[in-house]
């Protein structure tokens, strides 16, 4: 199966992290993005890399008892408005839709430079309603989940790839589970 904006979304809403923080203790901002595997998983990141033509590749070392992990790493302009642009069409359904439109916003923001320093006050707006966002005291914002059955296979597929663990019960029967936070039930229910 190759890899489409589909399957993108599901890789995203698995395993992606948004990120809009301050630089230069609040002078300016910038937004970022950054997704983590195990570099047994490196083949799979870089054609989804190579599907969104933005960011890099970082390998990092093993610690303690860690496996060594590749991450794909966004953090220019350029690169954010690319994966703004091809996450825009596609749904990453539960909480991670929400953290997306958020940081799609404020990488609209970071990237009009006709607003000179008068952007940094939004985007520090835009950070602190994201990490309200991700608060699990918070409710979900979302009443149901809604994907057509047409990209139902590839956003699963990209989703497990990201959160699935596939494995065999003590008794040999295989299993494969996918664990959420408690907020992100929709989600699961609608994917079984």
């Amino acid at each position: 199966m190759e890899p489409d904006l589909h399957f993108l979304a599901g890789f995203v809403a698995g395993e992606g992290h948004f990120r809009i923080s301050e630089n230069n203790a609040g002078q300016s901002w910038s937004c970022g993005f950054a997704l983590r595997q195990r570099d047994d998983n490196a083949e799979l990141v870089a054609a989804v890399r190579e599907l969104a033509g933005a960011g890099r590749l970082v390998w990092v070392p093993p610690r303690s008892t860690s496996h060594a992990q590749v991450v794909w790493q966004i953090d220019s302009m350029s690169g954010c408005s690319e994966l703004a642009a091809s996450l825009a069409s596609v749904p990453l359904l539960g909480k991670k839709s929400g953290d997306f439109g958020l940081w799609q916003r404020a990488v609209t923001i970071w990237t009009d430079h006709s607003q000179g320093p008068a952007r940094w006050p939004q985007l520090r707006q835009l950070a602190s309603l994201l990490r309200a966002h991700r608060d699990v005291g918070r409710a979900p914002d979302y009443t149901r989940v809604d994907i057509s059955r047409h990209a139902l296979s590839s956003f699963l597929a990209g989703f497990a790839s990201a959160e699935g663990h596939f494995g065999a019960s003590d008794s040999g029967h295989p299993r494969f589970v996918i664990k959420l936070r408690a907020d992100d039930t929709a989600v699961l229910s609608h994917l079984a």
